[in-house]
């Protein structure tokens, strides 16, 4: 099932690359339209949930530990977990790509 999920992507890239720039604007548009909803949503959502967009951000990249700092180590995991997202925040838009594919 990988692999025809893989040759139809490839095929849906081939078709991308192939298309006329003015075709690529018409889904350039539309996903330009759709980031700037996502500015618009994301500004408002903030505004009604004040904190909650710390929350939904990704955390700080997780470091090795060497064997001397497990306590350290610890504290640093359980500071770089992922939070739960908030089931209403706004979606990302798409990318124009996606919405080629869609």
């Amino acid at each position: 099932m990988r692999d025809a999920e893989g040759a139809s992507g490839a095929k849906l890239g081939e078709a991308w690359k192939a298309l006329p720039e003015e075709e690529t604007k018409k889904y350039q548009d539309l996903a330009e339209k759709a980031r700037e909803e996502y500015k618009i949503a994301i500004a408002q959502y903030e505004e009604d949930n004040p904190g909650a967009v710390e929350t939904t951000k990704k955390s700080a990249p997780k470091s090795k530990a060497t064997k001397g700092d497990t306590k350290e180590a610890a504290s640093k995991a359980e500071a770089s977990k992922k939070s739960e997202k908030d089931p209403n925040a706004p979606k990302k838009p798409q990318t124009s790509f996606v919405v080629f594919c869609a």
